[in-house]
């Protein structure tokens, strides 16, 4: 491809954009990458969407009342972390990052193995040997 013919597909590319053709779009039309896309409309000055850069810092989420039932699930049950991802039809890490945000907002107490443990050193110290 020619000089020429770049600047000829670069002001096409703008010319579609001002008319309301998304990025994607234009990406898969001329056979480009989106990320090229982006960087020749930024370079014509053309005004972009933002770009979502992850959570924000300090702010939180409305909890959903979806996310609060299993949270309530995980308090009042001793169901496992794959029974309540199966019933939920959500994944196992969901179910943990939903327990660990639970706990850190004090909505729910960290479950304990001490009882557990200590009921198996009691029956360890009835063995006879």
């Amino acid at each position: 491809m020619t000089h020429q013919e770049k600047r000829e597909r670069k002001d096409e590319i703008i010319r579609q954009y001002g008319a309301g053709d998304s990025i994607s779009s234009l990406a898969i039309r001329h056979g480009l990458d989106a990320g090229y896309v982006r960087r020749i409309l930024r370079q014509s000055g053309a005004a972009l969407p933002s770009k979502p850069r992850g959570a924000r810092r300090g702010t939180r989420r409305e909890v959903s009342p979806r996310t609060r039932q299993v949270i309530f699930a995980l308090g009042n049950s001793n169901a496992t972390t794959k029974a309540l991802a199966y019933r939920f039809q959500i994944s196992r890490q969901r179910v943990q990052q939903i327990r660990d945000h639970a706990i850190a907002d004090g909505e729910l107490k960290p479950r304990s193995n001490h009882s557990k443990r200590i009921n198996a050193l009691d029956d360890a110290d009835l063995c006879v040997h």
